[in-house]
């Protein structure tokens, strides 16, 4: 069931668009489940995924923890570089431990969440066709936030959330941590902060994300790839067929749409293009 929302959440009429393929529509109809997917599982597809919780932000590289390579330690006792280079051998240890931890940690985190992934916009996008359902087989379903809201009935708390795009490597809440002898800075994000943020470069894209975080968190998820029970009466507000799907195609969603066949739709981008005349210009014809 739907729990809470995150961020700048638009309005409950707000369309919300999803993207897919027909095979991936015809097993929407089929599971009545939406599919989600874990963030590690997004990671092999954009290695920027849940990017903002690096493993520490200054000293990212241990072996800059070095003195030798700056010469500082030219001209000073024997027995008192052994000691320099010692305790900074040491350091570097403890840095290395903490990076390893930290990035254990990431991947727990990204296993426990899973997203499903629409977009927010009044109307359809290009782009979107072009990214997400390039085929003339191609199919965006058409839903308001409301909707979306109401439709979920899984058991499991369900959150939603629109997506952040900020550039993670110098904008980021922080916080200092102790690290050995070492102070470091880190990001102080919650979970939910890191699954609803995004490189810039995926702005065009206008995300909203639903989340399932699994409730005995950061344990994972199981499997990778999960369904979410939905109400399809209630979610599907359209079904609108690639601007460049042929006049067979809507045949085919029409054979597998059931009782939602009244819901399908024409993209408003294959429409022909309008013709305005005014008097003035019918005028100068006629002349």
């Amino acid at each position: 069931m739907y729990r809470a929302s995150h961020g700048k959440v638009p309005a409950d009429e707000a369309l919300l668009w999803r993207y897919v393929s027909f095979s991936k529509f015809v097993d929407l109809l089929q599971r009545k489940q939406l599919y989600f997917c874990r963030l590690d599982k997004l990671q092999m597809l954009d290695p920027h995924e849940y990017s903002n919780i690096s493993p520490i932000f200054g000293l990212t590289d241990p072996s800059t923890l070095d003195p030798s390579r700056s010469g500082a330690l030219v001209g000073q006792p024997e027995e008192v570089q052994q000691a320099v280079l010692a305790h900074y051998a040491t350091q570097r240890a403890e840095l290395e431990k903490y990076n390893r931890h930290v990035l254990d940690l990431e991947m727990r985190h990204m296993a426990a969440q899973a997203v499903c992934c629409w977009r927010h916009d009044s109307s359809e996008s290009h782009a979107m066709w072009q990214v997400y359902a390039p085929s003339a087989e191609g199919i965006a379903i058409r839903t308001t936030v409301e909707r979306l809201k109401a439709s979920i009935a899984d058991k499991r708390s369900i959150d939603i959330g629109m997506v952040s795009y900020y550039d993670s490597s110098g904008h980021f809440p922080t916080e200092k941590k102790d690290v050995g002898q070492l102070r470091v800075v880190s990001a102080a994000q919650t979970n939910v902060d890191q699954c609803l943020h995004k490189q810039p470069w995926y702005e065009y894209e206008r995300e909203l994300r639903v989340l399932l975080i699994n409730e005995r968190f950061p344990e994972p998820l199981a499997p990778p790839e999960l369904y979410v029970d939905v109400n399809l009466d209630i979610l599907l507000d359209a079904i609108v067929l690639s601007p460049t799907a042929p006049s067979w195609f809507e045949n085919v969603v029409r054979n597998v749409a059931g009782s939602y066949i009244d819901r399908i739709a024409r993209s408003a981008m294959a429409q022909p293009r309008p013709i305005y005349q005014t008097q003035t210009a019918l005028g100068r014809v006629r002349q």
